[in-house]
C-alpha cells in the first residue's frame, strides 16, 4: 500500500521546504530552520528545541520540534519538522486551542492572534504552501503549490 508523501497536521496548512535545483534537501532544511529561528528571535520570540515533545509518525523520524514563546513566556506555537515519506520535508504549525489539546500538561499557551499571526507568517515566508488536491484509495496523494 502506498502513502501520502507529506504528513500534514497542525492548524496552518502544508508548509513544504523546497530545495532549489542546485541544493540538497539536508542543507536546505537546515538553512530553512536557521532562518526561521533567526527571524523569530529578531521579532522578539524565543525558540527552544523540544525534541520529540509530541509523537507523530514522521516528526519522530527527524526528532526536530521547536517551541516558540512570546516575551511573556507563553507558548505561541509548536513547529514540527516532518520528513516526507518519499522525499522532501514539511513543517507543521500548532497554535491556540490545537496546541493546548496536543500538550498533556499545564503549559501556558497564548491565543493572542497577533503573536500567532507573526509566527505563522515567518514560517510561511520560509516555506512553500502546498495543497493536497487528491488522495487515491491506495493512499497516494497529489499536491500542488497553493495559496
Amino acid at each position: 500500500m502506498a502513502t501520502s508523501n507529506f504528513y500534514q497536521d497542525g492548524n496552518h496548512g502544508l508548509n513544504v521546504i523546497v530545495p532549489s535545483e542546485d541544493d540538497e534537501l539536508d542543507t536546505t532544511v537546515e538553512d530553512t530552520l536557521i532562518n526561521i529561528v533567526e527571524e523569530l528571535s529578531s521579532a522578539g520570540y524565543s525558540v527552544d528545541n523540544v525534541k520529540n515533545w509530541v509523537d507523530t509518525p514522521r516528526s519522530f523520524d527527524t526528532g526536530q520540534q521547536f517551541a516558540v514563546y512570546n516575551k511573556d513566556g507563553k507558548n505561541v506555537a509548536l513547529l514540527e519538522l516532518c520528513a516526507g515519506y518519499y522525499s522532501g520535508a514539511n513543517i507543521n504549525i500548532y497554535t491556540g486551542k490545537v496546541l493546548k489539546e496536543l500538550l498533556d500538561y499545564d503549559h501556558e499557551v497564548t491565543v493572542n492572534k497577533r503573536d500567532v499571526t507573526r509566527v505563522v507568517d515567518i514560517v510561511k515566508g520560509n516555506t512553500q504552501a502546498f495543497r493536497r488536491t487528491a488522495t487515491f484509495s491506495n493512499g497516494e496523494s497529489i499536491y500542488e503549490r497553493g495559496e
